[in-house]
């Protein structure tokens, strides 16, 4: 048994560890997403600085280092990267050293994630944080679209692209709260010990996913739309089972679900209806992305061991585009086609292997949790999965925000339960799995 001078601040460190993370992903997100220099540079120096600190402070007081094998694949297509920038495997060298740096950054912030991840405390703290952003962001993104249209904060002229919140792209905006709204649902219906009805805290947290909700309707995304569908419907085939055990909670869930389809109704659905409807008369963005993913896997045909390099798509593009819509492209509208055409087939190997590990990791940590606790790994892992499932007709990755918040969220849903010593409040030491009593969901 540790004693507690190395107990306390391994706590400590990892509550610190998930703040950072928390800290960092917030930034980006109010950052217009991350998508410029001055937004993810420093965010990168913070980052690296925080590992740093980590490693120190873990050599220093004898802590454990963060491990998980989802790092060996992601090193891997980190190392590949670098490979193809130093032995001039790239079509432009430049574009692939800043692909590189950006790469770096979601990296550094998902070993800070999955240090904190480890403790079920530190989890939940997390849960409460993303919880707390979807009400905030789906709020500013709501109130900015009818008082600010194609204005961020009310002072940013983004009339060029289709802002919804801190995003100039409506699709980056939807692919956020794809990762936020699950989690933020099983926050607002967990068990509320404030005294009140469940029902009254029930409604009173479950204000903020209904507003995540509508604001993913105003964003007028349709793939976002439909993996929110698909996320909703893998919900209620894992809760459906225990649910309908208990008519209570069959009643309650039912209800809950009309009312956030009623609140989502009033939204204004006609918008995203109007451009569902254009996909029957030959729609031109689903045209060109159909025309890019032709374009693509000609690319990698002429490529395929180790691709163009990473992130040349905007620069080997041109050669290969069958049409010309006047604007630039400079990514493929399918993140699964651009690695494939940038890194060939063993780059696809290594993002495969990622995403198999996690999905072993994600059924090890659900095995080994139980209650709110299990519910959050779970819910985690549904919003990667709906947030993967966008990704194959949008570019979501290259939004630096949303990829931190995606390694984040494998973090809550894959990194393992370590049973190391855990201080409770009474100053007391139990282990992880035995810190708080298991809260059920509802």
């Amino acid at each position: 048994m540790r004693s507690m001078d190395t107990v306390i601040p391994l706590a400590r460190w990892r509550w610190r560890a998930t703040a950072g993370a928390a800290i960092i992903v917030a930034l980006a997100i109010a950052g217009l997403g991350g998508v410029h220099a001055w937004a993810w540079a420093p965010l990168l120096v913070v980052a690296c600085g925080g590992v740093s600190v980590l490693l120190i402070a873990c050599a220093w007081r004898g802590m454990p280092l963060p491990w998980s094998w989802m790092l060996v694949p992601a090193l891997a297509f980190f190392a590949m990267a670098v490979w193809q920038w130093l032995g001039h495997a790239t079509v432009a060298p430049a574009l692939t050293l800043t692909g590189i740096l950006q790469l770096a950054l979601p990296g550094a912030v998902f070993y800070l994630a999955l240090f904190g991840a480890q403790s079920r405390r530190s989890s939940r703290w997390a849960a409460r944080f993303v919880w707390a952003a979807t009400g905030v962001l789906a709020g500013e993104a709501i109130f900015q679209y009818f008082t600010a249209s194609g204005y961020i904060y009310w002072f940013r002229d983004a009339t060029y692209g289709t802002p919804v919140g801190p995003f100039v792209y409506h699709n980056h905006f939807a692919g956020c709260m794809l990762l936020l709204l699950p989690v933020a649902v099983v926050v607002a219906f967990r068990r509320d010990r404030s005294g009140d009805a469940p029902w009254v805290g029930w409604i009173r947290r479950g204000l903020v996913p209904a507003l995540g909700a509508a604001a993913l309707v105003i964003s007028q995304s349709r793939g976002g739309v439909l993996a929110a569908l698909g996320e909703g419907g893998i919900g209620l085939l894992v809760l459906w089972r225990p649910w309908r055990a208990q008519k209570r909670r069959l009643f309650a869930g039912t209800v809950g679900v009309a009312l956030l389809f009623a609140f989502v109704y009033m939204a204004n659905l006609q918008p995203l209806w109007n451009r569902f409807a254009q996909l029957a008369h030959h729609d031109p963005s689903a045209t060109e992305r159909v025309r890019m993913a032709q374009s693509s896997w000609d690319i990698f045909r002429d490529h395929p061991w180790t691709g163009t390099g990473w992130e040349t798509f905007a620069a080997i593009y041109p050669r290969y585009a069958r049409f010309d819509s006047g604007l630039q492209v400079d990514h493929a509208h399918d993140e699964y086609l651009q690695t494939l055409s940038e890194m060939g087939v063993m780059g696809a190997v290594l993002v495969l292997a990622f995403l198999a590990l996690y999905l072993y990791g994600t059924w090890q940590r659900w095995r080994a949790l139980a209650g709110y606790d299990r519910t959050i790994c779970l819910a985690a892992c549904v919003g990667t999965l709906g947030f993967l499932a966008q990704s194959a007709v949008d570019f979501e990755f290259h939004a630096p925000a949303n990829a931190i918040l995606f390694f984040i969220c494998c973090a809550l849903a894959a990194a393992p339960i370590k049973a190391s010593q855990d201080p409770d409040r009474t100053g007391t030491s139990r282990s992880d799995f035995e810190a708080s009593r298991p809260i059920a969901l509802g």
